[in-house]
């Protein structure tokens, strides 16, 4: 019985190249103290900015349990970016486009005037 060799190999290298993907590109985190949380929302402070993240019903948690998600408690949250909607708006009218920022040019620093 011959063995379909080729498949075989080409199976594996597709299942190694879908292991080791780069993560999604719309796939974000944010690290921080809770500041508040409930049922709908999860609210971390990272830095000077408040982050509030909308919380799934489902959301998977690691290292301890929901009960443990707590104002204080330190937390890592994994959200992704997704659009809901897109609104075109109208150009005005008698408005002309923009011209393209000219390219910068490498140089030796600002000048004195």
């Amino acid at each position: 019985m011959k063995t379909p060799f080729l498949p075989a190999l080409l199976f594996s290298f597709g299942a190694s190249a879908f292991c080791l993907a780069a993560p999604d590109a719309s796939s974000y985190q944010v690290t921080g103290p809770v500041v508040a949380v409930d049922e709908t929302k999860i609210v971390v402070q990272k830095g000077k900015d408040t982050w509030e993240i909308k919380r799934k019903a489902d959301i998977k948690i690691t290292g301890g349990t929901a009960d443990q998600i707590k104002p204080g408690s330190k937390v890592t949250i994994h959200y992704t970016m997704e659009a809901d909607a897109v609104e075109i708006k109208p150009e005005k009218a008698g408005k002309e486009a923009a011209p393209a920022p000219s390219p910068k040019t490498s140089g030796t620093g600002a000048q004195k005037k």
